[in-house]
This record gives C-alpha cells, structure tokens and sequence, in this order.
C-alpha cells in the first residue's frame, strides 16, 4: 500500500475562502441587479416596422391616441427643471377611463398642445383630453467630448424623454 505525501491544508483552505469571497460578491452583485431590467436590444427598423412596440409612462403603446382625464397645476418644487424658470405641472389622473394609482406628472415643457386644438394651458381642474405620447432622445452624450466638458450649456441629462402631445379637450368635467 502506498502512503500519500503529507501536504498542508492552508493553501487549499485560503483558496476555499477566497473563492465563497468571490461567490457572495457576485451573489450580492447579482441580487442587487435583479431588480433592475435587462436590456433588449431593439434596431430602428423593428421599430418602425412595428415589430417592437413601446409602452410609454402612460401604460399605452407610444403614439396611441387616448382619453386622458388631466388638470394644470401650478408649480411643484419637485417639477421644477430649471430654477430660473419653475413649470406648471400636467397631471393625468386616468387612461381611457381608468383611473392611474397615482397621478402622472409632466413638466409643462414636457408637454405640446397641437396647432389648432381647441385645448389651452389653464387652471380649470379636471378636464377629459384626447393626447398621445411620443419618446425622444434629449441632451449630449458625454462621449462626444471625449471626457472633456462640454462647450454646450445643458440642462438636460443626454437620456431618452417622453412628450405629451394634446389634441384636444373632450368634454368638461
């Protein structure tokens, strides 16, 4: 019978530890992006050929028309945008009818009422409008200076925004 060499345990014991280490990091990594959403990547021709479709903040496909229950607020410390000029705020309260948990709320800026619409920005409570949401990419990419600050003044972080656009006022409430 041939007898096994004598080695230590301590580097195969550190190796363990460094290894579970690594193990709760990457578990703890993990868990902290689990509730993050995992991006898909989606090419502007399925866009446009309709075989992808994004719902919008209002819950609806971007550019569906909808019946939006919606009033003008005035200005609200957490709307504001640019301190200079402070926004009214539009709330949506319910989509086609079905009333929101809680209310939507757009800057004014973040809000288009059409030409011709016989909607107008006012303060007369709740009121039923027909609008649709578009979603557009705003600001500079970092990258475009190359790590250095930009020459342009911005307000707006370079990320992807949503845009109400008002028909028209359906009927008085």
């Amino acid at each position: 019978m041939r007898t096994m060499p004598k080695r230590s345990v301590a580097p195969v014991f550190m190796l363990l530890c460094c290894l579970s280490a690594c193990g709760l990091a990457w578990r703890s990594a993990l868990s902290k992006e689990a509730g993050a959403a995992k991006a898909t990547k989606v090419t502007f021709d399925q866009l446009r050929n309709g075989e992808v479709i994004i719902i919008g903040q209002l819950g609806q496909p971007v550019g569906a028309v909808v019946q939006a229950k919606a009033e003008w607020l005035a200005p609200v410390a957490s709307m504001i945008i640019s301190k200079s000029a402070p926004t009214d705020t539009f709330s949506i309260s319910a989509i086609n009818g079905v009333e929101m948990p809680e209310p939507l709320s757009f800057s004014s800026r973040e809000v288009e009422i059409l030409p011709g619409s016989d909607a107008k920005h006012s303060t007369r409570g709740l009121q039923a409008y027909r609008l649709y949401e578009t979603i557009e990419f705003r600001g500079i990419p970092g990258a475009a200076w190359n790590g250095a600050e930009s020459p342009v003044a911005t307000e707006e972080e370079f990320a992807v925004y949503s845009r109400i656009h008002v028909i028209s006022i359906m009927k008085n409430e």
